[in-house]
């Protein structure tokens, strides 16, 4: 189950902020911080490698805490189910968004192609 919600966060960490990143960054409610905002995004850039490596070993012993109360809450069955449902959940999303995107026109590559300016 550790391993699960190790490869999973990272990729639901990533499309949440590929996503919703910039709506995030440029929303109303973070005018009011934003010299906290360009300092906290000046700090992921300067050392967001290290700040990454300590949030998601956070997350990940956050996750697995959250893990053992449920497991104890509602039984070790139905957790693996409810983890299982989650993962399968999410692994249909990914695949549906990268259907989506692989089935949008390239904008890179011109219509007529690169053989059209010859004659």
């Amino acid at each position: 189950m550790v391993v699960v919600t190790a490869v999973t966060g990272p990729l639901v960490g990533y499309e949440v902020g590929k996503r919703m990143g910039d709506r995030l960054f440029t929303s109303r409610r973070l005018n009011r911080v934003s010299g906290v905002l360009d300092w906290a995004l000046a700090g992921l850039r300067d050392r967001g490698g290290v700040v990454w490596g300590v949030g998601y070993s956070l997350l990940g012993y956050l996750a697995g805490s959250a893990y053992g109360v449920v497991e104890r809450t509602v039984g070790t069955g139905l957790a693996i189910a409810v983890a299982v449902v989650v993962v399968a959940l999410v692994a249909i999303w990914a695949l549906r968004w990268h259907r989506s995107v692989a089935s949008r026109p390239s904008s890179d590559v011109g219509e007529a192609g690169p053989a059209s300016g010859s004659a």
